[in-house]
């Protein structure tokens, strides 16, 4: 899907995948300077496939990381090992 998909001018930006269950996300490669872009996303649950386009405008899309940017700063902490 990923070969087929550059060929034609899309990059996967996200991929996940539980218990099945696999979520796959595209945008295209020539991104423009725009407020809205482009993106495809396939849903595959067993044997059933849902693949969805649309066009979304960009501050849409980044508002969920933003709501859990603290959440991911924790998940990425390290905490310093003290050492005696």
């Amino acid at each position: 899907t990923d070969e087929r998909l550059g060929l034609k001018g899309w990059q996967r930006i996200v991929a996940v995948s539980e218990d099945g269950e696999t979520v796959l996300v595209y945008a295209p490669t020539d991104i423009d300077d725009s407020d809205e872009i482009q993106i495809c996303v396939a849903v595959c649950d067993g044997k059933d496939l849902v693949v969805v386009s649309a066009t979304a405008s960009i501050e849409s899309l980044l508002k969920p990381t933003e709501m859990h940017r603290g959440e991911f700063r924790d998940l990425l902490h390290t905490p310093k090992i003290k050492r005696a």
